[in-house]
């Protein structure tokens, strides 16, 4: 099915009310916060070694006479391999958090009785009883156990090597 944004944004506050439209906003938080205090930790970091190390190369081989030119070359290198060491890094702590986020954001919620089950279109996820017949939005506690019962460890690594490619570009 493809639907307009307009038509999705309609759904949702039909099906769910504004507060839909927040949906992982609290997960997101929880992601991002923790991704981008280890991406600029560990791309400071990093170029704060590699800069040490270019430093002391250039003074090695050239003696004392080392020029301001011969550390500026290396700038936009040593700006790369930082980022993308960052983006390695953030990734490999925070991707198992930011997968449950995306699963929690992106699923359909029917307001219907509690026998059906809610999908995001590539997993089933049972609804959770409330105290009335309709399905509650599955927590991200039960996303998490679901990945876990459906794909494994891995299943928690899913969009890795898009999500460093898109952390390191966004960094340089």
């Amino acid at each position: 099915e493809n639907a307009s944004a307009r038509s999705v944004f309609r759904s949702i506050l039909q099906t769910e009310g504004w507060i839909g439209l927040y949906r992982g906003f609290g997960m997101s938080l929880f992601t991002s916060l923790p991704g981008g205090t280890t991406w600029w930790a560990t791309y400071g970091g990093c170029q704060y070694e590699l800069n040490r190390l270019v430093t002391q190369f250039n003074a090695d081989k050239l003696g004392s006479d080392t020029s301001h030119t011969d550390t500026m070359m290396w700038k936009g290198p040593i700006q790369l391999i930082s980022s993308v060491c960052a983006a390695m890094t953030a990734t490999a702590l925070t991707q198992p958090l930011d997968v449950v986020k995306t699963k929690l954001q992106v699923q359909k919620i029917d307001n219907e009785p509690a026998t059906k089950s809610i999908s995001n279109g590539n997993h089933e996820f049972r609804g959770l009883r409330n105290n009335s017949t309709k399905l509650s939005p599955p927590t991200a506690i039960h996303i998490a156990r679901e990945i876990m019962a459906t794909s494994g460890i891995k299943g928690f690594y899913s969009g890795t090597v898009p999500r460093v490619m898109h952390m390191a570009l966004w960094g340089t």
